[in-house]
C-alpha cells in the first residue's frame, strides 16, 4: 500500500493515524511534541518532524485514505483552510458549551426540574450540540463524560487552546468575536483553577458554582 504523511498525532490524530496503520498503510507521522511522536511509533507509525500543505490534486489522491478515517470528508479550500475551518467551528462549540451550561444552571436555580427542562429544550429553539449530542450532566446522553466523572473526551485545556487560536485569528484578520473572547476568558480561568484535564462539559459545574473534583 501507499505511504501516508499524517500531520499532528495528539488526542485526535493518534487514533486516526493508528487506524491507517492498522489498515496496512505505511504512516509517517509528523508532530513537534516528542511524547506524541513516541506514542505514534508505538501505534505503528514512523515519526517525522516537519509538515507540508496539500493541493487540490493532493486532496483527490488522498481520497482512499480519508475513506479509512470517516464517512464525511469536505475539501474546505487551499492549504490552511482546513485549520481555519476547525478554529471557527471550535470557537462556536466553546460558546455553545457555555450557553448550555448557563441555561441548565439557571433552570436549576429558578427551581425547575433539570431533567424535564433538558427534555423540553432538546426539542426547542434552545437546543445545541453540546446539550443534545454530547451531554452536560449525568443521565442526559448515554455514555457521555458526565457519566464518568467528566473524564475526557475532549478536555477543557484543548477547548482553551482552540479558543485561544480563534482569538489570534480574529485579531490578525480584524474580526469581531466578543462571545469567542469571553468563552476563551472563562475556559482560561477554569483551566488555571486546575481543571484543564477534565472534560470540556465539566464547565457546567464551574458555571453553576459547584466544585469540580
Amino acid at each position: 500500500m501507499s505511504a501516508i504523511g499524517f500531520i499532528g498525532i495528539g488526542n485526535m490524530g493518534l487514533p486516526m493515524s493508528a487506524n491507517l496503520a492498522r489498515a496496512g498503510y505505511a504512516v509517517r507521522a509528523y508532530d513537534v511534541v516528542p511524547e506524541n511522536a513516541k506514542r505514534g511509533e508505538e501505534a505503528g507509525c514512523v515519526a517525522a518532524g516537519s509538515i507540508a500543505g496539500a493541493t487540490d490534486d493532493g486532496f483527490a489522491r488522498a481520497g482512499p485514505y480519508f475513506d479509512v478515517l470517516g464517512a464525511d470528508v469536505f475539501h474546505t479550500g487551499p492549504p490552511g483552510a482546513g485549520c481555519a475551518t476547525k478554529i471557527c467551528n471550535n470557537m462556536m462549540m466553546g460558546i455553545n458549551f457555555l450557553c448550555a451550561s448557563e441555561g441548565l444552571m439557571l433552570a436549576r436555580r429558578v427551581g425547575l426540574d433539570v431533567d424535564r427542562f433538558f427534555e423540553i429544550v432538546s426539542k426547542s429553539s434552545g437546543a445545541n450540540w453540546p446539550l443534545v449530542g454530547y451531554g452536560m450532566l449525568p443521565g442526559m446522553v448515554e455514555g457521555c463524560p458526565a457519566e464518568n466523572d467528566y473524564r475526557p473526551g475532549f478536555s477543557a485545556a484543548m477547548m482553551r487552546k482552540d479558543l485561544r487560536l480563534s482569538q489570534q485569528a480574529a485579531q490578525e484578520n480584524g474580526a469581531s468575536t466578543p462571545l469567542g473572547a469571553q468563552a476563551h476568558a472563562l475556559f482560561a480561568l477554569y483551566c488555571e483553577a486546575g481543571y484543564g484535564e477534565l472534560d470540556v462539559s465539566s464547565i457546567v459545574r464551574f458555571i453553576g458554582g459547584e466544585p469540580s473534583e
